[in-house]
């Protein structure tokens, strides 16, 4: 039997030993230097000192995670007169901001949504930091000055389903 000889089991025990060495590395690198990236995805209810004239109402930033990388929205929020409809949902409406996320920090740029008062579509930049379940930062709306806001999560609505 040839294939039992001396040089044989050689190769393979140095074969099969290589790969569990490089595996136990990989994963020790893994488990020690990869982190994934803080949860930031949800609605922010934003307030600031001084919005811009067709951001003053209140406002809702909603926000959609994929690793880094951010997609998100600003609409009206809901108010005692005029309840939530959802019929900007998320889910259902482009979101024309996309951004990312980075140690904390992140980064959004796009366009108003027509939900709000803006008219025409003005160019929109947030820059923030993102902690726990509040987040802080500047927001640009077309050339104007850039204003400070802050943004406290809202807890998500429970979704009921009928059969």
């Amino acid at each position: 039997m040839d294939h039992f000889s001396p040089k044989s089991l050689a190769f393979y025990t140095v074969a099969i030993g290589s790969v569990v060495v490089l595996f136990n590395v990989v994963t020790a690198y893994g488990e020690a230097n990869l982190k994934a990236p803080a949860e930031m995805e949800g609605r922010y209810r934003l307030s600031s000192n001084n919005l811009p004239n067709c951001l003053q109402q209140p406002i809702v930033l909603f926000i959609q995670q994929s690793g880094v990388y951010l997609n998100a929205g600003l609409e009206a929020a809901p108010t005692a007169t005029t309840p939530s409809t959802n019929s900007t949902s998320s889910s259902e409406a482009p979101l024309p901001l996309s951004g990312h996320l980075q140690k904390g920090q992140f980064w959004l740029a796009g366009s108003t949504s027509a939900a709000l008062t803006c008219t025409p579509t003005t160019a929109l930049r947030l820059e923030g930091t993102s902690s726990g379940n509040q987040i802080q930062g500047q927001l640009q709306l077309g050339g104007a000055e850039t204003e400070t806001f802050s943004g406290q999560k809202q807890s998500s609505p429970e979704v009921t389903e009928s059969h």
